[in-house]
């Protein structure tokens, strides 16, 4: 799957990239990316997740598949190796780039649904912060 990542570093990528495509339909949108980062602490607009997706958007569907968000992830990694005193934030500009469908929900659905993603998202991160920082280091994923 990944030239760069094992395939048990693979798997523990696809648990992040199913948690970020929240409505199951195998690739992620600019609206997810966005729910995802804040999810996980990080501010990013519309503008700056779109402008994310499509540095990785090989075949220009506008949103992002696993073998792109494998791409993403690579650079990330490639980038906080290379710097590893930097927690620059991968949707600025200064970040290298070579490194819903479906019925209307009520608003308790919405608010339940948002919930469970946020404890989804909330036992995922933990599961990968190994050593309990707040942060999941390249070298946690890639153990």
């Amino acid at each position: 799957m990944s030239d760069v990542f094992a395939p048990e570093q693979c798997e523990k990528f696809r648990l992040i990239f199913d948690q970020f495509d929240q409505n199951g339909d195998g690739d992620i949108s600019a609206k997810e990316l966005k729910g995802a980062l804040k999810l996980l602490g990080q501010s990013a607009d519309t503008k700056s997740c779109k402008k994310m997706i499509k540095a990785y958007d090989k075949n220009a569907t506008k949103r992002m598949e696993f073998k792109e968000f494998l791409d993403m992830m690579a650079n990330v990694f490639q980038y906080h190796l290379s710097h590893p005193d930097s927690a620059q934030d991968p949707s600025s500009e200064e970040f290298p780039k070579s490194v819903e469908n479906g019925k209307k929900k009520s608003k308790s659905t919405d608010a339940a649904d948002a919930a469970a993603q946020n404890q989804r998202m909330e036992e995922l991160f933990d599961s990968l912060d190994v050593d309990e920082s707040g942060f999941i280091d390249p070298e946690e994923i890639l153990s």
